[in-house]
């Protein structure tokens, strides 16, 4: 089992680690020369840089055991802040998926709203106990 958690670890370490800089440089190239900006680019760069440190301190935390005092990886307050960040993101996922009608994109806009709430249900658990 422990096994186990070493590799997530090691995945996520590695994910978030490269995925922080390469959206941030990503990202802000993008700001610096709207030319070369494509819109669909910039939601994936922001999204990966949203997403990248938590990714990474779950990875940290994982890899040298070390629940926070509520029992898992990340406070009520830290998921709750991760959900407000992932229901921005789902929001406008279904904004461009519907401007563009893809079915699909909405779908998976919603399955990002879901997540949303499932977040916030563990936090509130969490708070609670």
């Amino acid at each position: 089992m422990r096994f186990r958690s070493i590799y997530i670890a090691i995945l996520c370490i590695l994910s978030g680690g490269t995925a922080l800089p390469t959206s941030a440089i990503m990202t802000f190239d993008m700001i610096l020369r709207p030319e070369t900006r494509a819109n669909n680019l910039f939601v994936v760069g922001l999204l990966a840089l949203a997403i990248s440190p938590p990714l990474l301190v779950a990875g940290v935390r994982l890899l040298f055991n070390k629940p926070n005092r509520y029992g898992g990886l990340f406070s009520p307050n830290v998921l709750r802040f991760l959900a407000v960040i992932n229901g921005v993101f789902a929001g406008l996922i279904v904004y461009l998926a519907s401007r563009q009608s893809d079915v699909l994109g909405i779908i998976g806009g919603i399955g990002f709203l879901v997540a949303t709430q499932g977040a916030f249900v563990l936090a509130n658990k969490r708070a609670a106990s």
